[in-house]
């Protein structure tokens, strides 16, 4: 999985569990109703799909999985790639490969770090403006979006759909520079999960015949 295009991935969903300030009108009931909701989740799972498109709308890649989030950890489970973060370690499974990678946590390395959602810095990072409504598999959605302040992003803008009726984050697009762009689409949003500590740590002692390496 593309590095950045997983970094794009965990911004839409950690956007979900941020408070945002909005700074016009149209989009200030909209936020309020969003922060509202959110502010009872503790745990969010979702499936997401991620195509990758070329500035011209041809996709060049996709990617499905389900993703768990609570608090600074997380689980993207792709199937034969897997990746859990415990908000100290990162542990990557290759599946197929019969591998284990583990590395320490750097929130810095990404280019949207979960650190910095919660910490606020990605709402102090970006302006916001609502740039009109959509209707995307049948369902209306508002569009807010999102500049980066500083232009020494790899992406220029980033587009978030929240569902009218539910106020929930059903996904979202991101443009780079080049202008490719990722259309990030996410389905059974579940803001009500239960799951504990423990399980954002990949047990690697229950893994008969794989090879753990440790990174520096």
């Amino acid at each position: 999985m593309h590095r950045f295009s997983l970094s794009i991935l965990l911004s839409i969903l950690f956007f979900a569990q941020t408070q945002l300030f909005a700074q016009d009108e149209k989009s200030t009931p909209i936020i309020q109703k969003l922060n509202a909701k959110l502010d009872k989740a503790n745990t969010i799972k979702a499936e997401f799909t991620t195509l990758y498109n070329s500035a011209k709308g041809t996709t060049k890649s996709q990617i499905s999985g389900k993703l768990t989030i609570k608090g600074d950890k997380y689980i993207i489970d792709m199937g034969s790639h897997r990746i859990y973060n415990n908000g100290k370690e990162v542990f990557t499974y290759l599946v197929d490969a019969k591998e284990v990678q583990v590395a320490k946590y750097n929130p810095a390395s990404d280019p949207i770090s979960p650190a910095s959602l919660f910490s606020g810095d990605f709402t102090k990072g970006f302006n916001y403006k609502y740039i009109g409504e959509k209707t995307i598999g049948g369902r209306k959605v508002h569009q807010i979006e999102l500049t980066p302040l500083k232009p020494n992003k790899s992406y220029v803008r980033l587009v978030f759909f929240i569902d009218e009726a539910n106020y929930e984050i059903s996904g979202g697009n991101v443009y780079e520079k080049n202008g490719n762009f990722y259309t990030i689409a996410i389905s059974g949003l579940n803001m009500k999960a239960n799951v504990p500590d423990k399980d954002f740590t990949l047990d690697t002692k229950m893994l008969k015949g794989v090879e753990v390496i440790y990174l520096k």
